[in-house]
This record gives structure tokens, sequence and C-alpha cells, in this order.
């Protein structure tokens, strides 16, 4: 994708969210898919509008056999 970041959800991931536009969609995604529930509940309670999850990270995706 044209523009991506990547962003590490620590201790520092509110303040990692200063300057990014809100109306733009997000795409979060962890091994297990707790660090990245915790990240979009955060994303929500900042005011984003479009936040993607994988449901249960990259492991359910592996799992799924979906292309990796």
């Amino acid at each position: 994708m044209t523009n991506s970041k990547n962003i590490v959800y620590d201790d520092s991931f509110g303040k990692k969210l200063s300057g990014l536009p809100k109306d733009a969609p997000i795409f979060i995604y962890c091994k297990g898919g707790v660090r990245s529930a915790k990240a979009a509940e955060i994303l929500e309670e900042k005011g984003f509008k479009e936040v993607y999850q994988l449901k249960g990270g990259l492991d359910a995706w592996k799992e799924a056999k979906l292309p990796f």
C-alpha cells in the first residue's frame, strides 16, 4: 500500500498515532490477535474511523490455510 506505516504496539503506542489521519483505513494484526485487539480499542477510542483487525492474528490466518 502506498504511504503505509508499520507501527509496533508497545507502551508508547498512543503517542505514535499522532499525525496519522483519522479518516484513513487502519489495518492491524499480530501473531495471535491479543495485541492487535488492544491496539484496535485504543485506535477507536482516539477517534479513528476505519479500523480493521485480523481476528485471531496470523495464527488464525495460517490455520485457515490462507496464502502467507
